[in-house]
C-alpha cells in the first residue's frame, strides 16, 4: 500500500512500478494537480492517518516531498487553480485555500449550505464562478459566484433528476462535463452560468434512479475531445460529444406608458407553452437547445 509512482514512457509496450511512496499514506481517496499550470505539485486526499490534502513537491517524480498538509477536517477532494484550492470537506462544506506558499496553506473563505455534503468542484472558464456538488441524493450542483470572497453568492442550480446526485464536475470551456452517477452522462453550457443549459447526455445505467450506481467519473481534456468515464458497471466507457450550443432569450416587461418595470408578470413561449415568470424588476430569461424554429412567441400577461 501507498502511492505509486509508476513510469508510463514505454506505452503502449508496457509501464514500470518506479518506486511506492509510503510515509504516512497506506490509503487516499483522490490525486489531484492543476492542470492550467505546468505545477510541480500533487494533492492527495483523505490519505490515512493524514486525512486532510497534502501538498507533495514531485519534481522529482521518483521522490516526492511532503511540503505541507491542509487538515483541519477530512478532505475528501479538492480542485486547483493557479494560487487557490478548493477543499471539499462532506459535511464541512467547501474551504477556499491561498496556496501561492504551498508550505503554508492560508484558509480565505467558506461555501456551504444548511444540507451541504460537498463533495467536489470546479471553477468555470471565467475563473469567477465555482460549481460545487453533494453527494446526496435529492441535492442539485449549485454555481457560485467567488469574485468578492467577503459575498459569494449562488447564481443557479442544476440537477437533471433529483432522485439521483450529481458527482463529480469537470469544465473545459464553457461546458461542464458531468458524471451524474444513474442519470449517467451531462453537459452543461455555462455560458451563462446564471441560466445552465444542459447540452446533451446518455445514461449508461438501466436501473431505478438513485445510489451510487452508474457513471462515477469523467475526463473531458484529451486533445481529441473525448471523454472517457469511469463507470461501475460498464467499466470503461468513451463518449463523443458534437459541441451543441444552447440559445438563450432575455427579456424585460414594462409599462408602455410610464416605462415602469412590470413585477411577477406571467411569460408564455411559443412554441412549447412554456411558462415563466418575470422577477420583481419585470426581467425575465429562459434558454433551450436549438430546435430549428425561425421565430419564437412570447405573450405576457400582468398581475394586477
Amino acid at each position: 500500500p501507498g502511492l505509486q509512482i509508476i513510469n508510463l514512457s514505454s506505452l503502449p509496450a508496457g509501464d514500470t512500478l518506479e518506486t511506492t511512496y509510503t510515509t504516512g499514506i497506506t490509503s487516499a481517496h483522490i490525486i489531484q494537480s492543476a492542470i492550467y499550470t505546468n505545477s510541480p505539485y500533487i494533492y492527495v486526499m483523505g490519505a490515512g492517518a493524514n486525512p486532510g490534502a497534502r501538498i507533495l513537491d514531485i519534481t522529482d517524480p521518483v521522490n516526492p516531498v511532503e511540503v505541507s498538509n491542509y487538515d483541519p477536517y477530512y478532505i475528501h477532494d479538492a480542485h486547483i487553480r493557479g494560487d487557490r484550492m478548493y477543499a471539499a470537506g462532506l459535511g464541512q462544506g467547501l474551504d477556499i485555500i491561498d496556496i501561492s506558499d504551498k508550505s503554508n496553506p492560508v484558509f480565505l473563505a467558506k461555501i456551504t449550505h444548511p444540507q451541504d455534503f460537498t463533495h467536489s468542484s470546479w471553477t468555470l472558464q471565467d475563473n469567477k464562478h465555482i460549481i460545487v456538488t453533494d453527494e446526496v441524493d435529492g441535492l442539485v450542483a449549485r454555481i457560485w459566484n467567488i469574485e468578492d470572497l467577503s459575498n459569494i453568492t449562488l447564481v443557479s442550480e442544476y440537477s437533471a433528476n433529483l432522485q439521483s446526485l450529481v458527482h463529480n464536475p469537470y469544465v473545459r470551456d464553457d461546458l461542464v462535463f458531468i458524471s451524474h452517477n444513474t442519470e449517467g452522462f451531462r453537459v452543461l453550457d455555462v455560458a451563462d452560468p446564471a441560466l445552465p443549459i444542459e447540452g446533451g447526455f446518455y445514461v449508461t445505467w438501466a436501473g431505478t434512479s438513485g445510489g451510487v450506481n452508474g457513471l462515477w467519473s469523467t475526463f473531458p481534456y484529451f486533445p481529441s475531445g473525448r471523454v472517457i468515464g469511469g463507470d461501475r458497471t460498464e467499466g470503461l466507457v468513451v463518449f463523443n460529444f458534437n459541441g451543441t450550443r444552447a440559445a438563450r432569450v432575455y427579456g424585460a416587461v414594462s409599462d408602455s406608458l410610464t416605462g415602469d418595470a412590470i413585477s411577477s408578470a406571467q411569460i408564455t413561449i411559443n412554441p412549447g407553452n412554456r411558462q415563466f415568470t418575470a422577477d420583481n424588476n419585470g426581467l425575465f430569461s429562459f434558454g433551450d437547445l436549438p430546435t430549428g424554429e425561425s421565430s419564437i412567441e412570447i405573450q405576457v400577461t400582468a398581475n394586477g
